[in-house]
C-alpha cells in the first residue's frame, strides 16, 4: 500500500510513510506501483481533520470522488482501490481549507510499473569473423520501472555469464563478446526482467553465424 500524505501542523509532506520532504517548492515526488495495488493518499493528520477540510486534484482537475468508484474519502485521506495505470496514473495534489486560508501540498507523481512483450518478429542473423568482436543488440519492449538484462545461449537454463570475453551492458541491455571463438556461435535470446512487478519476457532468438573467409 502506499501511503501519501501532507500535515499542515509540520508542514511536511510525507511519501511511504518514511521519506519525508518540506512542503516549499515545485519539485515533485514520484511513485512508481503495480496494477493492483491498493492506493492510500493522506492529506491530514486525523487530529486536525475537523479543522482543514480537503479535497484532491488529478492533473490540474478537481477530482470528483462520487464518479469513480475506486476513489473514497476517509478522514481527508483518498483511497484508490484496484489502479489501473491507464485511468489512475498522473499528478495527484491536495487542497487544504479551512477560515485562516488554503494550503496545497507539493503534487505527487503517480507512475505505474509495467514491461510489454518483445515482438514475435524473427531476427536477422549475425555474421562475425572468428576473433572479431560482436555487438548483439536487446532491443527492450515498451517498459516502466527498473528493468534488469540477461542473455540465454541456445535455449534455457544456459545463462551467459560475464567474464573477460562477454559483458552485458545494463544501460541498453546489449551483449558484448570479443575475440569470438567457434564455441560461441549459436542462438542467443535476450532477457528482460522488471525488477517491481518480476515480469520477465524473451526476445526471438538472434543466431550468431561465424563467417568464412571469402564470404
Amino acid at each position: 500500500m502506499l501511503l501519501l500524505w501532507f500535515e499542515p501542523d509540520s508542514g511536511n509532506y510525507f511519501v511511504n510513510i518514511d521519506f519525508a520532504s518540506k512542503l516549499n517548492g515545485n519539485k515533485r515526488d514520484s511513485v512508481t506501483l503495480e496494477d493492483e495495488d491498493v492506493v492510500a493518499m493522506g492529506t491530514l493528520n486525523p487530529a486536525v481533520t475537523q479543522e482543514l477540510p480537503s479535497r484532491w486534484k488529478f492533473n490540474g482537475k478537481d477530482l470528483d470522488i462520487d464518479m469513480d468508484f475506486n476513489y473514497s474519502l476517509v478522514e481527508g485521506n483518498l483511497l484508490i482501490n484496484n489502479p489501473q495505470a491507464t485511468k489512475h496514473g498522473g499528478v495527484y495534489q491536495c487542497i487544504a481549507t479551512n477560515a485562516f486560508g488554503t494550503i496545497l501540498s507539493r503534487e505527487a507523481k503517480v507512475e505505474f510499473a509495467y514491461l510489454q512483450n518483445f515482438s514475435s518478429k524473427a531476427r536477422s542473423p549475425v555474421l562475425v569473423r572468428e576473433g572479431q568482436a560482436v555487438v548483439l543488440l536487446c532491443g527492450p519492449p515498451p517498459h516502466f520501472g527498473e528493468i534488469r538484462y540477461s542473455w540465454i545461449f541456445n535455449g534455457r537454463p544456459n545463462v551467459v555469464v560475464g567474464d573477460n570475453r562477454r559483458f552485458v551492458s545494463q544501460r541498453t541491455g546489449n551483449l558484448y563478446i570479443a575475440k569470438v571463438e567457434t564455441s560461441d556461435v549459436g542462438n542467443y535470446t535476450c532477457v528482460v526482467r522488471n525488477v517491481m512487478t518480476n515480469t520477465t519476457v524473451y526476445s526471438s532468438p538472434t543466431p550468431v553465424v561465424l563467417r568464412r573467409d571469402g564470404e
